[in-house]
């Protein structure tokens, strides 16, 4: 680590290969560089990734690294516009030995620094940013793939302002494996309050339309400026996406778009979009110029029934409180009806109610804005220990619930069944072929037995009759000389006759 807290020193040579230009920002999981290529010539992004310091053991510490190259492989299969591209994976040959993925570099910011500078999207322009990331998305779930922590500081929007303007994906498969190491460290769950599943909250529960929800979150929040979920206590921010105590501004509710966002953040994930490619289609389907995304909000049990969606009962009986900020208005901003600034400019300030600056920004330097200051409970440590007793309406999880159904446990069910299989399978052949043993066995004495006793007949049988021959026989002395023997064997009678021949 440099004296100045970069993690790599501008102007090294990271791993023979890779020269570091400078720093383009960071935060807790890791650090992003400009660099080069010196081989290729290609400038390239670097983003070096931070292993807890303490707590992991060296069993531990290599299995993560070693599934880090395993999930790195993954996302470099995945070929689309819309995912960033993966050049090489490493591990930096110093003392620390930290993972780093050498990735392509973008130019523009994150859609987080998007909305805070600029404000709230149009309907149609994030239509059209979305499309593409939803796309990208439902390929990687048609692989078995889910990202699991999409939020507007990883999604990145790549030559804003341009016809090329493209939303780009960040961190598949790699931001969770670090949230895992400090979950093995500290024994506590860490990520995004604001983004967070009902169904990941209450079993850690992984599936293609967890990300459906996290993108219906980012949706919603693109085109009205406010965050669909954020307060300072945790805790607060998990029973509102279980209880569904969601809002939504009044002109959005009213409109198909309002229903397609509805779906999208049922708190059951059977009611939801299948996967990404569903919301993608349904989202394509709907004519979004002309939409405002103002009024007064209403919660979306209210959507959910102005539209008569079938997922009515997720939502409790209770009726949910507006937000604790008391703004009951989304006030629509220029940019959110697609008119520019007095001057031209094409910034607002954010508004009042919006969430601080959350971790993961990737900015490039140049006239885009600055990246905004870490977030500090986005990555901090959140004790899941208060849950067990909320208030009354709140979220309850049981003390015995059961642990995390991630793919690296069901991996280890499914070993352990499949051990449990073959062991059941050899004491079945090894039952048969004892089964055949005790039959096989005494059938195969008895057999013998009547060979042995047939064998002993037989020979007997061949005594008596040599020995009744040998009484009918004339003694030796009645033959004529030089005459053979009736029962001198035949070489003897050949000899005989051989001799005679030669007197003669």
């Amino acid at each position: 680590m440099s004296p100045d807290g970069h993690r790599l020193q501008i102007g090294s040579l990271l791993n023979a290969r890779y020269a570091v230009l400078g720093y383009l920002g960071g935060g807790g999981f890791g650090q992003v560089y400009r660099g080069q290529d010196v081989i290729i010539g290609r400038e390239v992004a670097i983003k070096v990734l931070t292993l807890p310091a303490a707590g992991l053991d060296a069993e531990a510490r290599e299995g993560l690294l070693a599934r880090f190259r395993r999930e790195a492989q993954v996302s470099a299969q995945l070929h689309h516009p819309n995912v960033i591209t993966i050049h090489d994976i490493g591990i930096t040959e110093d003392d620390q030995g930290d993972p780093f993925l050498v990735m392509q570099l973008l130019q523009g910011h994150d859609l987080y620094t998007e909305l805070t500078q600029r404000g709230p999207m149009t309907p149609a322009r994030a239509q059209r940013l979305f499309l593409g990331c939803l796309d990208a998305l439902g390929a990687a779930h048609a692989q078995g793939i889910v990202h699991k922590d999409l939020k507007p500081e990883n999604l990145f929007i790549h030559q804003p302002g341009t016809p090329r303007e493209a939303l780009i994906i960040f961190d598949f498969g790699i931001s969770h494996i670090l949230q895992d190491a400090r979950l093995t460290v500290t024994g506590q769950m860490i990520g995004t309050p604001g983004y967070m599943a009902p169904e990941y909250i209450l079993r850690q529960e992984v599936r293609p339309a967890l990300d459906v929800y996290q993108m219906g979150l980012i949706f919603a929040e693109a085109i009205t400026g406010r965050a669909m979920v954020y307060d300072e206590d945790p805790l607060v921010c998990f029973t509102a996406h279980q209880r569904g105590d969601l809002w939504l501004p009044q002109r959005l509710a009213d409109s198909p778009l309002g229903a397609a966002l509805a779906r999208a953040l049922a708190p059951s994930p059977a009611h939801r979009f299948a996967d990404a490619s569903a919301f993608h289609d349904a989202l394509l389907a709907l004519p979004l110029e002309g939409v405002r995304a103002d009024g007064p909000l209403v919660p979306l049990r209210s959507v959910v029934a102005q539209h008569a969606l079938p997922f009515l009962s997720d939502f409790p009986d209770a009726p949910t409180q507006p937000p604790a900020d008391a703004r009951a208005t989304v006030q629509a901003t220029p940019q959110a009806l697609g008119i520019s600034p007095a001057g031209g400019a094409a910034t607002a300030p954010a508004p009042a109610h919006y969430r601080p600056a959350g971790d993961g920004s990737l900015i490039v330097p140049g006239p885009d804005p600055e990246p905004a200051q870490t977030r500090p409970h986005d990555v901090a440590p959140v004790d899941l220990a208060p849950l067990v007793s909320l208030p009354p309406g709140g979220l309850t999880i049981p003390p015995s619930q059961p642990p995390a159904t991630s793919h690296v446990a069901f991996r280890a069910q499914v070993d352990a069944e499949q051990a449990t299989t073959r062991r059941w399978g050899f004491l079945l052949i090894t039952g048969i072929l004892g089964l055949l043993g005790l039959i096989l066995c005494p059938l195969a004495s008895v057999t013998y037995m009547g060979l042995s006793w047939l064998q002993g007949d037989g020979s007997e049988a061949a005594t008596s009759a040599q020995e009744n021959t040998e009484k009918q026989a004339p003694p030796p002395s009645q033959a004529a000389p030089g005459a053979p023997q009736e029962n001198e064997p035949e070489p003897v009678r050949t000899r005989a006759r051989r001799a005679r021949r030669a007197d003669r």
